[in-house]
């Protein structure tokens, strides 16, 4: 699932509007990115989609409809994108008048999450993941990130390779190797894809994307929208669909997200020619990451403390307190596992709503999941 924004009046027919939307297909932005559900030529029977206690009836006629691959992702999408509409709660899927045989499932206000992930990073010299107040080396990437004197770390999801930055350049370790891979100057901190493809982009020129993979292959593509621009952080979202930069405006810092294109066998040929603006946040931009594939965490300068503020692809930012001397945030997965570090070496875990808690003092370097 690939958040794809729109905006609607909050009126009776919210419902037939989001429907139609959907049935309409891709905005242009993703449009190379993703696929509906939705075949074409499908329409609503009757034109509108019911609502009644609850309960969403939309209610579809049109070729195609009788696929199961194509009803499963017409409930996913269906549940996920009326979510927002008040009165709201459950959704059945009918073809032609006929109940398609699918739980109306409650709808959730939490996004699909990719599963909490626990951070990485030095802990008193040993590089892995995070647990309490000690680090546990990850075979085959531990002892590689900590002989490159890594200033930066970013390491896949499924723990196999590890992109890792320092006066040198980036770096890619995989299956006991370590290859350089970027040299260009200012590189900011490499992004891990699902499909294990490093990401490295130079705030010098930051127009110029080079992704690589640990057998070698290597290309660039172009990202226009960042022309100019004061780039802190570029970040793969969970899936590879969507890629995100934290851009750096003076006082203000704002989150721009574009469409990952890729060809069949899942290698990145491109990002969409524009970008759009899903988060503003107070303050300069400090540090970035994806909560899931739905929603981010973004940290910001507030006097001599850093603002963790989240919020996503269509979704209204959430302002969730603050750190004292914060300089790294990472996602994990959800967001009872974002995690902060201080330039100190303090690490904090949320507590409550808005509030953070110090669970250890000895983290010298806080890496990405991804």
């Amino acid at each position: 699932m690939v958040a794809d924004p729109r905006w609607f009046l909050s009126r009776t027919a919210l419902a037939t509007e989001v429907v139609t939307s959907l049935i309409e297909g891709p905005s242009a932005r993703l449009s190379q990115v993703v696929h509906s559900g939705f075949p074409p030529g499908v329409r609503l029977t009757k034109g509108t989609v019911t609502v009644a206690d609850g309960l969403a009836r939309v209610d579809l006629t049109g070729d195609g409809l009788e696929n199961d691959l194509a009803q499963r992702e017409i409930h996913a999408q269906l549940r996920s994108s009326l979510q927002s509409v008040p009165g709201v709660n459950r959704v059945e899927l009918l073809i032609d008048g006929v109940a398609v045989a699918d739980p109306s499932n409650p709808i959730s206000d939490e996004p699909a999450s990719q599963g909490a992930m626990k951070p990485v990073g030095f802990v008193d010299g040993t590089f892995g993941i995070i647990s309490a107040a000690e680090a546990e080396p990850i075979t085959d990437i531990s002892e590689f990130v900590e002989s490159l004197d890594a200033n930066a770390v970013s390491v896949s999801r499924s723990r196999t390779v590890a992109a890792v930055r320092n006066s040198d350049g980036v770096s890619i370790i995989s299956g006991g190797s370590v290859a350089l891979i970027d040299q260009r100057r200012a590189l900011l901190e490499p992004s891990v894809d699902d499909d294990l493809w490093a990401w490295t982009v130079s705030a010098a020129d930051p127009t110029v994307i080079r992704v690589t993979t640990a057998d070698g292959a290597q290309h660039a593509f172009s990202a226009p929208w960042l022309a100019d621009l004061d780039v802190r952080t570029l970040r793969v979202a969970p899936g590879g669909s969507l890629v995100a930069a934290y851009i750096n405006d003076g006082a203000n810092s704002r989150v721009l997200v574009a469409g990952v294109i890729r060809d069949n066998d899942g290698v990145p040929t491109g990002v969409s020619e524009q970008a759009d603006v899903e988060m503003w946040v107070g303050g300069e931009a400090i540090d970035f990451d994806w909560v899931d594939s739905q929603r981010f965490v973004a940290l910001s300068k507030q006097g001599n403390a850093g603002k963790v503020t989240v919020g996503g692809p269509g979704m209204f930012s959430v302002e969730q307190g603050s750190v004292p001397n914060a300089v790294h945030v990472a996602g994990g997965g959800s967001r009872a596992q974002i995690r902060v570090a201080t330039s100190d070496g303090e690490f904090y875990a949320p507590q409550g709503s808005s509030g953070w808690q110090q669970v250890a003092n000895s983290v010298e370097l806080l890496g990405k999941r991804g």
